[in-house]
């Protein structure tokens, strides 16, 4: 794990990741805000609402797009002296999930 440690490219993955989590809580500290039910998920200019859903849906969204992001994490760790370019893309592909998923929650927030 040590070796692991030193690498920066790891390194900025795992913050990444843990970025996401802290800006996790801080979007979970507004769900108070947001209404029970009828919280609008997708939308479009043209056609207007397109999918409603509750809190639940706002959390679970967080919660699997954090389990991908975890199960990516250990795939990463078990495939880093194997396949380094793997384990690369891997962490930097959480990374990205991370940004998306929090770009999608801050969207759902700023509309409700």
């Amino acid at each position: 794990m040590k070796k692991i440690l030193k690498k920066p490219e790891i390194i900025s993955g795992m913050a990444a990741i843990a970025l996401y989590f802290a800006a996790g809580i801080v979007l979970f500290v507004h769900l108070g805000r947001l209404p029970d039910q009828d919280l609008i998920i997708r939308f479009n200019s043209a056609e207007g609402i397109k999918a409603l859903g509750g809190r639940m849906d706002f959390v679970m969204l967080f919660i699997t797009s954090g389990a991908i992001a975890g199960i990516n994490f250990f795939l990463a760790r078990e495939l880093f002296f194997k396949e380094r370019v793997l384990s690369m893309l891997l962490l930097w592909g959480s990374g990205l999930l991370a940004l998306f998923t929090l770009i999608a929650m801050g969207l759902i927030v700023s509309i409700n």
